[in-house]
């Protein structure tokens, strides 16, 4: 599913923040689609998010772990959102 099909999906509940895990790039056109749609969207250093996960107690490395170890950082660590636009602070 590309992200514009996918930001069209109806949702009851709208998150107050989205947090990305840099990943190289890769997370550009998520961070910017869900930027565009209104979301608040911080893109945070996968170290920092690593390091927040293992002093929870979670050495494991799954993808159904890192979303809610994300979810918990940004709870905890409450990333800043980015105040301008991604595709213009890169463009």
């Amino acid at each position: 599913m590309c992200w514009s099909s996918a930001m069209a999906l109806p949702n009851r509940r709208s998150p107050a923040l989205v947090v990305l895990e840099a990943t190289g790039g890769y997370e550009f056109e998520a961070a910017c689609a869900l930027q565009a749609a209104g979301l608040d969207v911080a893109v945070v250093n996968p170290r920092q998010a690593r390091d927040f996960a293992r002093a929870m107690g979670a050495l494991a490395k799954t993808d159904s772990l890192d979303a809610k170890m994300l979810a918990a950082f940004a709870r905890g660590a409450a990333p800043a959102p980015r105040a301008q636009s991604i595709r213009q602070a890169v463009g």
